[in-house]
């Protein structure tokens, strides 16, 4: 669980497909983009290693594509601003896109440009999609003032909140169609999960607030917890909502869960912040070095973690395949920012050159011995 951020192809990757390969500690390195009129941000990856993020035009930003060869401007919208793209394993590409008048969530299929929200009396925003194309975003109505969840079934788009007097934000959607999301009802926050047919609670703590959920295949929730003495992760199984990190000293940011029920966050002990993971039973501290702050973990389905470190001169990205965890972006002068990981591996990341940000992919190198398991 759970925002912001082009141009020339370099050369060719190489793709992984046995999924039980073990890896060594080495990568190809591709720059993907080479915007030199702005920055490109925020890239997403999916298990086909095609990339998409936003770039700079210099004077708007738009959605850009890689497609394992060639790199397009997909949005194609000189009067308006285009954010936070997601891409799924179907190449289906959503993000919110700004037409003038307000925001509206578009999706790309391949050569077709759909608006999915279409609705000129409110702002879309924040969308998410499964491999099916089902998505789900959050609309602010002009009238209403508030937020809602709305889903998009492949024909329709319709309000699965609906809660005229509380805000809903933050959802996620797994394959299923199953939608979990953050409401606000005046005084906390609670996780509502849809299942396709109802909202139900599932935090239900009127003495906290719980926030930013992310929801797996298998319908299990993470989320963050505030009380009044911390911030903790909070685990769903189906059934009942457990205290994973349980750090009395220490709060915990930004869960994710992968399809294993593995999950990885960062916590802090007011000092600096660490990657922590958890694989059912037990919890890692992955990152273990006091002397930096690790950010923003993101996990893959074989338990393989990625995350930014800063170390007090710049950001670099760091890997874990298991057992180690090594830099990966290796580029002292500048900062590498907000990495994100298929389940082949494969990394994408932005990094500054000294006056923009690229776009990175880094494929790992297999070893020459392969096992059964990672």
């Amino acid at each position: 669980m759970k925002k912001l951020f082009f141009f020339f192809v370099l050369c060719s990757f190489i793709v992984l497909t046995m999924a039980g390969n073990s890896f060594a500690l080495d990568f190809d390195v591709l720059k993907i983009s080479d915007n030199l009129g702005g920055d490109d941000y925020m890239p997403s990856i999916n298990n086909n290693s095609h990339v998409v993020w936003m770039g700079s035009s210099g004077s708007n930003w738009e959605t850009y594509y890689y497609d394992g060869t060639t790199v397009t401007n997909i949005s194609d919208n000189p009067n308006g601003d285009d954010y936070l793209s997601q891409i799924n394993d179907n190449n289906f590409v959503i993000w919110q896109g700004y037409n003038s008048s307000d925001f509206e969530i578009y999706c790309y299929e391949g050569s077709t440009l759909t608006n999915l929200s279409n609705n000129p009396n409110a702002d879309e925003w924040f969308a998410q999609i499964n491999t099916n194309g089902h998505a789900v975003w959050v609309r602010f109505d002009y009238n209403l003032l508030d937020n809602d969840i709305y889903y998009y079934n492949g024909k329709t788009a319709f309000n699965i909140s609906n809660a005229p007097d509380n805000d809903d934000t933050i959802p996620d959607i797994n394959a299923n169609g199953h939608v979990v999301w953050q409401k606000e009802n005046g005084q906390n926050h609670d996780i509502y999960y849809y299942n396709g047919k109802i909202a139900f609670n599932i935090s239900n703590s009127p003495d906290s607030d719980d926030i930013i959920p992310d929801i797996n295949a298998n319908g299990h929730v993470v989320w963050q917890k505030k009380n009044e003495q911390d911030h903790d992760i909070y685990y769903y199984d189906g059934k009942t909502a457990t205290n994973i990190s349980n750090h009395l000293k220490t709060n915990d940011f930004y869960p994710l869960i992968n399809t294993n029920g593995h999950v990885v966050w960062q916590g802090s002990d007011g000092s600096n912040n660490e990657i922590y993971s958890y694989d059912g039973s037990t919890v890692i501290n992955l990152s273990n070095n006091p002397d930096s702050n690790d950010q923003y973990p993101q996990i893959n389905a074989d338990g393989h973690v990625v995350w930014q470190r800063f170390n007090g001169s710049d950001n670099e990205i760091y890997y874990y395949d298991g057992s180690t965890a090594i830099n990966i972006s290796k580029n002292p002068e500048h900062d590498d920012m907000f990495p994100k990981i298929n389940d082949y591996g494969h990394v994408v990341y932005q990094s500054h050159n000294g006056s923009d940000y690229d776009i990175f992919l880094l494929t790992p190198q297999l070893n020459e011995s392969t096992s059964d398991s990672n």
